[in-house]
C-alpha cells in the first residue's frame, strides 16, 4: 500500500515512523518549504516515552539532541485562588493484590531508594487489572481520605511525588532513574521544533520513508477519495492512503467536504506564546509542567534545558487581550528570547477523522487547547488506531472507519471534558472565573466528574482502547484539589479493615521512603548537565 503524509512536523513524522515498520507499506512524507512548522506540544504526556520504547529509541540521547528534560506531572498553581499549588502526577491505579506484591518486594533490608524503586514497580499490566467492578488504590485512598488518617493532599498521599518534584531535585541515584520506563510514570518536556526532526532522522528515514520536499499547488478529489496531489512545478504524486498532518493548515482535509464539532463551551481559542532564557537553570528548571491560573485564563511554563516555553491561554469573546498581554508581560517575560506571537484555533474536531482514502491525525483533526498536554497523546492514540487498521495488507477502500473514528472521537471528547471541568470547578475569583462556574452549574459539573470517575471507560483499560483519555484517579484529584465534596462519592463495597490498613501502611512506607530518599536526589539542572548533556 503506498501511503502519502502530508506535513514534515511531530506529526508527521510521528505517524511515518510507527507505520514505517510495516514492510507493506510504502511511506512517503511530503513537507512544504515554505509552511514553517508550529512547534507546539512541548510538554508531553507519557505516550511519548512508550512510543520511543517501541521505536528502539533511547531516551537519554532524545533528551540529549533535543534540549528535553524529565517531567513528573502537571502542577496546577493559583486555581483556587492563592498560591497553592496542585501536582497530577504519573500515578495510575492499581488492584490491591499490586500493593501487596510492591510491598512485599520492598520490605527489605536495601537502602531507601532502592526500596523505594521496588514500590514504584508496576506495569501495564497492573494498571489493566483496575477497574470499579473491583477495589481499587483509589477506593482506600478514599476510605482514608474521609477518615483523615492520611495526608490530604493527593500529590503527597496518592503518590509522594510532591517531595521531589516541587524541591527541583530529580529521584536519580546510582545511575538509576526511580521510575522504569515499562511503569509509564514519567514523560517529558521537549523541544517540539527538534523533536519531530529527531525521530526523522533516527528512526523513519533510516526505516526507508521517502522524504518530498514541495509545495502542494492542488488536491484532485473524486468524492471522499484523494487522487492525486499536484505539486507548484507540474509534477504529481499518488496515493492509496492519504494522511494529513498539516496542522491548522489542513491541506487535505480542507479540500473534502467534512462536518465539524464545536465545543463551543470550552473558553482557550488564542494563545500568546514566546521562549524565555533562563537567569539561574538550577533555581529555575522543573521537572513538572506548571499550569499557573490567571486573571483571565491560565498561562504555562515549561522548561527546557536551554530555555523555557510559555504562554498565556484565553478567550477572545470573554478576555480583553490587552490586558492579557500586559499581565503575560509582567509575569513571564522577563527574560524573553524573540517577540512574542498570537496563535488562534477554532475549537472543534472532525466527526470523522478517516473518510473514504484520507486520515486525519493531531491538529488536522481538530484541537481544543494546550491544556493537560493532550496534542501529542492525541497524534500517538491516533496513529497507533490507525496502525490496527493497517497492520495487514487490505484495500483502503474496504476499510470501515467506524471504529477507528469513535476512538478518536472519544479521546478529543473526554479531553474537552476534562479540561473545561478544571475551568469551571475552579473557586478562584473574578469575572472570567464567575461566568466558568456559570457553565459548571449549567452543565452539572460537580456530578459529571462524579460519572468520569465512576466510568468504568475511565480506567486505565479504557485510555488502552481509546473510550477516555484521562483515567479515574485524574478525576477524583482534580475533585479534591478544587475543593468539591466528595462525601457522597461511592466506595467498592467490598473493602475489609485488614486491607484498609494495610493500604495506610503502604501511604505511610512512600511516604517515609520518598523523604529518605530525597536528599540523595541532585538538583535538576546539575543532574541533566551532567548526566544527559554531558557539561554541555
Amino acid at each position: 500500500m503506498k501511503i502519502a503524509i502530508v506535513g514534515g512536523g511531530s506529526a508527521g513524522w510521528i505517524a511515518a515512523s510507527y507505520l514505517s515498520r510495516y514492510k507493506h507499506l510504502d511511506i512517503t512524507i511530503i513537507e512544504s518549504p515554505k509552511v514553517p512548522t508550529i512547534g507546539v506540544g512541548e510538554s508531553v504526556t507519557i505516550h511519548v516515552p512508550r512510543l520511543l520504547r517501541e521505536l528502539g529509541l533511547d531516551e537519554h540521547d532524545m533528551m540529549r539532541e533535543t534540549g528535553s528534560v524529565y517531567k513528573f506531572g502537571n502542577n496546577f498553581v493559583g486555581w483556587k485562588g492563592g498560591n497553592e499549588q496542585s501536582l497530577f502526577p504519573f500515578r495510575w491505579n492499581v488492584p490491591m493484590k499490586e500493593i501487596r506484591r510492591v510491598m512485599d518486594a520492598s520490605s527489605s533490608n536495601e537502602d531507601a531508594f532502592s526500596r523505594l524503586q521496588k514500590l514504584h514497580s508496576f506495569k501495564i499490566e497492573s494498571y489493566l487489572q483496575a477497574n470499579p467492578n473491583a477495589p481499587r488504590f483509589t477506593d482506600y485512598w478514599l476510605t482514608l481520605h474521609k477518615q483523615n488518617k492520611i495526608n490530604p493532599d493527593f500529590g503527597v498521599s496518592y503518590s509522594a511525588y510532591d517531595c521531589f518534584s516541587k524541591s527541583r531535585i530529580t529521584p536519580y541515584v546510582n545511575n538509576q532513574l526511580l521510575f522504569k520506563s515499562t511503569g509509564l510514570q514519567h514523560s517529558f518536556h521537549i523541544n517540539a521544533e527538534k523533536f519531530g526532526d529527531y525521530i526523522r532522522d533516527k528512526f523513519a528515514l533510516l526505516n526507508g520513508v521517502t522524504h518530498i520536499k514541495r509545495h502542494i499547488r492542488d488536491v484532485v478529489t473524486s468524492g471522499d477519495n484523494i487522487e492525486k496531489l499536484v505539486f507548484e512545478d507540474g509534477t504529481d504524486h499518488t496515493a492509496d492512503l492519504f494522511i494529513d498532518c498539516s496542522g491548522f493548515g489542513r491541506v487535505l482535509i480542507n479540500k473534502q467536504n467534512r462536518k465539524w464539532k464545536h465545543y463551543n463551551l470550552s473558553p482557550g481559542d488564542t494563545a500568546i506564546v514566546c521562549q524565555v532564557n533562563y537567569e539561574d537553570p538550577s533555581k529555575e528548571i522543573n521537572n513538572h509542567t506548571l499550569s499557573i491560573a490567571q486573571n483571565q485564563g491560565w498561562a504555562f511554563d515549561i522548561s527546557l534545558y536551554h530555555r523555557k516555553g510559555t504562554g498565556y491561554i484565553f478567550s477572545s469573546d470573554l478576555c480583553n487581550e490587552d490586558e492579557v498581554m500586559q499581565e503575560y508581560s509582567k509575569k513571564f517575560l522577563k527574560n524573553a528570547r524573540m517577540e512574542p506571537r498570537k496563535l488562534k484555533w477554532d475549537k472543534k474536531r472532525l466527526y470523522e477523522s478517516a473518510k473514504g482514502n484520507t486520515v486525519a491525525i493531531g491538529m488536522s483533526n481538530g484541537f481544543i487547547e494546550p491544556m493537560e498536554a493532550n496534542l501529542f497523546a492525541i497524534i500517538i492514540n491516533g496513529v497507533k488506531s490507525l496502525e490496527h487498521e493497517l497492520r495487514k495488507p487490505v484495500d483502503v477502500n474496504t476499510i470501515n472507519w467506524d471504529a477507528f473514528n469513535q476512538k478518536i472521537s472519544n479521546t478529543y471528547d473526554d479531553i474537552h471534558d476534562f479540561i473545561l471541568t478544571h475551568y469551571t470547578l475552579s473557586p478562584r475569583p473574578g469575572a472570567f472565573w464567575d461566568e466558568m462556574r456559570s457553565i459548571g452549574r449549567q452543565e452539572n459539573h460537580q456530578e459529571l466528574i462524579r460519572q468520569k470517575y465512576l466510568d468504568e471507560r475511565n480506567s486505565f483499560a479504557g485510555a488502552v482502547r481509546s473510550d477516555s483519555l484521562f483515567p479515574d484517579y485524574m478525576w477524583l484529584h482534580l475533585a479534591i484539589d478544587w475543593g468539591l465534596d466528595i462525601t457522597d462519592w461511592p466506595i467498592h463495597n467490598n473493602l475489609n479493615v485488614d486491607d484498609i490498613n494495610f493500604v495506610n501502611e503502604y501511604i505511610n512506607r512512600m511516604e517515609t521512603l520518598t523523604q529518605e530518599s530525597c536528599s540523595s536526589f541532585p538538583n535538576n539542572y546539575e543532574f541533566l548537565k551532567e548526566t544527559i548533556f554531558h557539561g554541555r
